[in-house]
This record gives structure tokens, sequence and C-alpha cells, in this order.
């Protein structure tokens, strides 16, 4: 396996979760066992910058990187940890989204980009009679929102497709904002560009805000408040831009958790103080210690 194009495909995917393209690092990860060990460090580096947003690939790359410290002379130990990584995740995925659906009302709710979690979340309360109308955003410039849409309504559920711009406007008809995670971190929730303006107008309409997520979401601390946000090709936004016209495209943005009524994840809510000590006492390997502090 080309583990450079391997890694240049992962940062180039715009459309794949985090746990889709955890997958795929997994599988990179396993096939560099043939690497020499004084190597490894820096592909995992590559691997955490691909998608530096999406913190399941840097907590994959650590968990692997410590296995191999602990066992250096043992291949299997990081295949190992590749494979317990991403079965923890799984596991998670689905015991955060029950937990999401404790939170769901009977009433209506609007969520922003398409998070497997919130789907899943969406889907089960559905499937035990729970009164749920959905406004999906389109989510620009992925528009995938629209899929998210698409199989809500395939279950079932009623769905109102809406353009960006427009949702701030319809929180105040809404009972719960409800969204994924791609990182949750010391400086707050990293998730698709706009919703720290949904938080904001939230806060506003005195509508509960909440972001579901896996411990796997989780950036320590030692790696840095908050990872960066890179811009992305302007040609997604506008093709053919005119004459001094320069289109700003970027995924993420970050929203503080002073604007979160809550983070759930497998374990439930998870408070602020809790919060705290747990992105402070996860173990970083010293290649990704200080990593988003550069």
């Amino acid at each position: 396996m080309d583990l450079t194009a391997g890694i240049a495909e992962i940062a180039a995917d715009s459309r794949s979760g985090a746990t889709a393209l955890a997958e795929r690092a997994a599988a990179l990860l396993t096939a560099a066992q043939s690497l020499p060990a004084e190597e490894l460090p820096a592909l995992c580096v590559a691997l955490a910058k691909a998608q530096p947003a999406m913190a399941p690939l840097l907590r994959l790359a650590n968990a692997v990187l410590l296995a191999a410290e602990s066992h250096p002379a043992s291949n299997a130990a990081t295949r190992a940890a590749a494979k317990e990584f991403m079965s923890d995740l799984r596991r998670h995925a689905a015991q955060a989204s029950r937990q999401g659906a404790t939170v769901l009302p009977d009433g209506r709710v609007l969520t922003h980009s398409s998070s497997s979690l919130v789907a899943e979340a969406i889907l089960g309360a559905h499937a035990v009679g729970r009164r749920i109308e959905v406004f999906c955003t389109e989510s620009r410039p992925g528009f995938e929102g629209r899929a998210l849409a698409a199989r809500l309504a395939a279950a079932g559920v009623l769905v109102t497709l809406v353009v960006d711009a427009a949702a701030p406007a319809l929180l105040s008809q809404c009972d719960l904002l409800l969204m994924g995670a791609d990182t949750v971190c010391a400086a707050g929730l990293v998730h698709k560009v706009g919703t720290l303006g949904l938080a904001v107008a939230a806060r506003y309409c005195g509508v509960p805000t909440y972001a579901l997520a896996t411990d796997e979401k989780l950036l320590p601390s030692a790696c840095g408040e908050h990872p960066p946000v890179p811009e992305r090709d302007p040609a997604e936004v506008l093709p053919d831009a005119p004459p001094g016209v320069t289109p700003l495209n970027f995924y993420y943005d970050l929203t503080p958790h002073s604007l979160l009524d809550g983070i759930l994840t497998e374990d439930g809510p998870l408070p602020a103080e809790t919060l705290d000590q747990r992105l402070d006492t996860i173990s970083v390997h010293p290649a990704l210690a200080g990593i988003w502090r550069e």
C-alpha cells in the first residue's frame, strides 16, 4: 500500500465522516507495520494533519504510537491497537446515539451538517414513537445536509430542508438544536462552519443546544487548545470567480462551551469540569504533543 498516497486521499476527502476516515487510517497504519520503527511517528503526525479538525484521526495515531512505544519489538501490538480503537469507536458511537435520543423532544429539532450520531439518535427516537419534526440545513459547500434529509425522510421522519442562511431565523420555532462534533477541545466544539452562528441564535431564542460526541473526538490538552481550520478550494464556493473576488471557503468553526447546554457522549452528559479533567489526563505520545501549538 502506498502510504503517502493514502494519506493524501484522506486529506482530500471532503465527503466522508470521521468514522469512515478513521477506518481508512486504521488500514494505513496496519499496512505501515513493515516501516522501520523510527519512521512511524512521522507517518502518524502526517495522518493527524491530514484532517486536523477530525480528532479521531489524531487519537487513532496516538493509540498506535503509544502501543509501539510500549511494545517496540511487536508489530502485532500496533495492529491490535488500531483494531481496538476502531472497535471502541463503533461501540461508543452506538451508545452516544442512544444518549442523544434521550434529549429529543416531541417537537421540532434543527440539525446542521450530517452527523451519523445525530441521524441514529433521531431514527432511534422516531422508531419508539417520538413525534419529531426535523429542520436540516443544506450545509454548504458540500450540501451533506441534503443526504441526511433524504435518509430521515425515507424512515418516515417529517423533514424540512433549509438553506444555511435561513436556519438561525427558524430556531425560534424549534425545541432543540442538536449537532454532531468533529472535535471537542478545551476551547470548545469544532464542527461544520455555521455551527457558531446557530449556537448564538439558539441562545438568543432560549433553545437548548447539545452536541453528540464519543470519547475518540476529545482532543487532549497536551496537543493544544484547538486544531487549525485550513481553508479549502475557493472554487467549491464560487467556480470561475470574477476578477477581484476571492471566495473564502472553510469547513469548520469553533463554538465556545459557554454557548452549549451540554456535550453528550457514550457515558451521558459531560460536565465542563469533567471535560477539562478528561482532556488533561489523556496520555499523548511525544510526537503528537503540542502538534496544534506549532
